[in-house]
């Protein structure tokens, strides 16, 4: 399926001359303006609200209108949509995207890879839908980290410097993950998976942090005001060989009085907090990070010597007037 993402300043020439189905996620009624415009038949599905996110409506037209809309004046950008990636499909009102990855077309170059040696951090084929992509991560004791952030194990991938999370605004986290059937989990010491990671301005764990540690998902928010608050999830033996889709809303705040933290897995609420303070003071420019780090490692333990992950595509998005400039993966090169 072809998805719109309509937003100021950019653009993309596209269309095939087939009929296609779209999703708007912005400009709904100037999209629907612009095919009465045309003559072209539009048939849509009303926008519905469920569990308090709000699906966009459904838009189906035809070639005519395709070609229409690629030149439109209000810019539009076409991506193929993966269902593997985290769920696009769902946009919470008044939210705008502000970064979009599309794995199909490589590493964007505007993306700080952290890993031992090429092979770490790669973008494959995904492993239950043909024709798609995702990026695998690996991490090994057999490798040398003492040139990676810290000398630890890690593969990651750290999001743009223009994708910063400041104090008081709503951000919509979007991702998915699969676990494949060689994932041997550690009972003593956890692997981070994704978090949000404080800026320069202080050090100590990153103030939002999801791992998996044993057989089971832990979650963690913390500050330098309160300490850490971390509760412990589902356990991961369901998730393995198949997608699981993550969704996490975040407005930080160190004072605790506008913050919200909350995580869901595959549309069910799994973590949720308010007023708890869930980043460092006088932090605004704490960053999103993906992929494995292992701050410990039992070298003697030869069950998980090595360990793998797979990450669909992001989608991050942000509330009301921001500072957050738009970022598109879209327009980059293959690595």
């Amino acid at each position: 399926m072809i998805r719109v993402v309509c937003w100021r300043d950019v653009g993309r020439v596209c269309g095939n001359g087939t009929s296609v189905q779209f999703s708007v996620i912005c400009h709904r009624r100037k999209f629907l303006r612009l095919g009465r415009n045309v003559g072209a038949t539009i048939g849509h599905r009303r926008e519905h609200v469920k569990d308090g996110l709000r699906y966009p409506a459904q838009v189906t037209i035809g070639s005519k209108l395709s070609h229409v809309l690629c030149a439109a004046p209000f810019l539009c950008s076409l991506y193929w949509s993966s269902v593997a990636a985290a769920d696009r499909n769902t946009v919470d009102s008044g939210y705008s995207s502000v970064f979009i990855s599309d794995w199909s077309r490589g590493m964007a170059p505007e993306l700080v890879v952290q890993k031992a040696s090429p092979d770490d951090v790669v973008v494959v084929d995904d492993p239950v839908h043909s024709g798609r992509k995702a990026v695998k991560v690996t991490i090994s004791l057999d490798e040398d980290y003492s040139h990676v952030a810290n000398g630890a194990p890690r593969a990651e991938i750290v999001f743009p410097g223009s994708l910063r999370f400041e104090v008081g605004h709503h951000y919509l986290i979007r991702w998915s993950t699969y676990i494949p059937s060689s994932f041997v989990p550690d009972d003593d010491e956890s692997v981070v998976i994704t978090q949000i990671h404080q800026g320069g301005c202080c050090s100590g764990p990153p103030p939002i942090m999801l791992t998996i540690r044993g057989d089971h998902y832990e979650f963690a928010e913390r500050s330098d005001v309160n300490g850490v608050r971390q509760q412990v999830l589902r356990k991961i033996k369901s998730d393995i060989g198949r997608w699981v889709n993550w969704v996490l809303r975040y407005v930080p705040d160190p004072s605790g009085v506008k913050s919200r933290t909350e995580l869901r897995k595959d549309d069910v609420v799994v973590y949720s907090s308010d007023r708890w303070p869930n980043a460092y003071s006088d932090d605004q420019t704490s960053y999103l990070k993906i992929g494995l780090y292992k701050s410990k490692w039992d070298f003697k333990n030869d069950a998980n010597r090595r360990l793998c992950l797979l990450f669909g595509d992001i989608l991050i998005s942000e509330r009301g007037e921001g500072s957050l400039g738009i970022v598109s993966a879209l327009d980059s090169d293959t690595e």
